[in-house]
């Protein structure tokens, strides 16, 4: 890959918009779209940002038991705030719920995708 490429690949993954990146980079925002409209370009920086995101899923999945076990901490304390502990216990709930439904969505899809 050359260069440039790379370059451009890191600021836009660094940055939260084009305008940004190209801000950093010194180069003007028409020639990073053209960059983003090749399609040799635009599917090596869509890989890279699928490895950055799959890096970044592994990093907080290592950590999902110590945030766990944190917010039981503070839902079980008696010392703690009454608004907190409510709070603790909500985003337990919360999460938990939202986990159930995702792993049954892929459940489900999974399903799907082996009758085809």
């Amino acid at each position: 890959m050359p260069r440039n490429d790379e370059r451009l690949i890191a600021a836009l993954l660094n940055h939260t918009t084009v305008r940004a990146a190209c801000e950093a980079l010194g180069i003007g925002e028409t020639q990073a779209y053209s960059r983003l409209r090749d399609p040799a370009f635009r599917a090596k920086y869509e890989r890279a940002r699928r490895e950055l995101l799959e890096q970044s899923t592994s990093a907080l999945q290592g950590r999902i038991s110590a945030a766990i076990d944190t917010m039981g901490e503070i839902m079980a304390d008696p010392e703690t705030p009454a608004q907190t502990r409510l709070n603790a216990a909500t985003a337990i709930i919360g999460n938990a719920l939202k986990l159930n439904e995702q792993t049954d969505v892929l459940s489900r899809l999974e399903a799907l995708e082996r009758l085809q």
